[in-house]
């Protein structure tokens, strides 16, 4: 069965477990690094507004894992039925005051998404785009959280400044998120960084993200973590973006930049979705000058 039909079949058993009101359709969603995907979204009848947005790719690579189709089903139909809470459609919800509390930091390439960002609250970051996003939580379930970019006009209105919401989501990322460095072991015991990738012959490799294994490479951005790994083994730290969600640290040791440089561009064009490439620049943290840098 190739993806279409996939699709297809799909929405027809989504649609058996919904109740009555709400409706699953297709539709193509414009996605980071100027890429759009085939999702399934829910549809309904009295209009609510959710933050459920399903990709086709995504369920289908689980079905080609061996994942039963009702299984897939039976997960979509639940998630279709989670909405936003109401006062987000007139707007009512971001007060100044929900802006300050709920504001993370996440990362994106610059050079990929310069269309995205005319309307986006951002600043530069290294050769990166620093940009925040709110977590909204569903009402029905408050163990499931959305993401909302906060724009141009939402801060205008708010009468934050970006230097006094910057200061905001940095707490409110290490509060929220809880960026954390793991042993590269229990990551890919995970799946959810490239072996490829981590292959390098050094000794210590780590991986930074966060708890919520969303957006986590930001936490270059915010967190002391890899300043304090980098003082821990008194060495600089080579990081190389593994994806928008994770990071990849490890003692510089005299490494080629270029050879990093080609290992990172080569994982992103085979291995990483094209909406959650970060960079195929490779970085450095300085242990003695405490700063980060482009190493190439």
């Amino acid at each position: 069965m190739d993806i279409h039909n996939f699709q297809r079949t799909l929405i027809r058993r989504i649609n058996d477990r919904l109740p009555e009101g709400i409706r699953a359709k297709s539709r193509k969603i414009k996605r980071n690094n100027n890429t759009a995907s085939d999702a399934i979204v829910p549809v309904f009848t009295v209009p609510r507004l959710s933050g459920a947005v399903l990709y086709t790719e995504d369920f289908y690579a689980a079905f080609l894992s061996g994942e039963e189709l009702d299984s897939l089903a039976d997960k979509a139909a639940q998630a279709l039925q989670l909405t936003l809470p109401d006062e987000f459609a007139d707007g009512s919800l971001f007060t100044r005051e929900f802006v300050e509390n709920r504001t993370v930091i996440r990362l994106l390439s610059r050079e990929r998404n310069e269309e995205l960002l005319q309307n986006l609250v951002s600043r530069p970051f290294l050769d990166l785009a620093l940009t925040y996003a709110m977590i909204v939580p569903y009402p029905g379930d408050p163990r499931e959280t959305g993401m909302v970019a906060v724009s141009k006009d939402l801060l205008r209105d708010t009468g934050l400044t970006e230097e006094e919401l910057y200061a905001h989501a940095r707490d409110n990322s290490a509060r929220l998120l809880g960026p954390e460095i793991l042993g590269m072991d229990e990551l890919l015991r995970e799946g959810s960084v490239s072996a490829e990738l981590s292959g390098n012959s050094v000794p210590c490799i780590y991986v930074a993200t966060n708890r919520l294994r969303r957006y986590g490479a930001a936490v270059m951005a915010y967190s002391d973590g890899i300043s304090k790994l980098s003082q821990e083994l008194g060495c600089d730290l080579v990081i190389l973006p593994s994806s928008v969600h994770e990071l990849i640290l490890y003692p510089y040791c005299g490494q080629n930049p270029e050879d990093l440089k080609l290992l990172v561009q080569s994982v992103n064009e085979s291995e990483v979705r094209p909406d959650e490439v970060l960079s195929d620049s490779v970085y450095i943290y300085r242990y003695r000058e405490d700063c980060m840098d482009i190493l190439a």
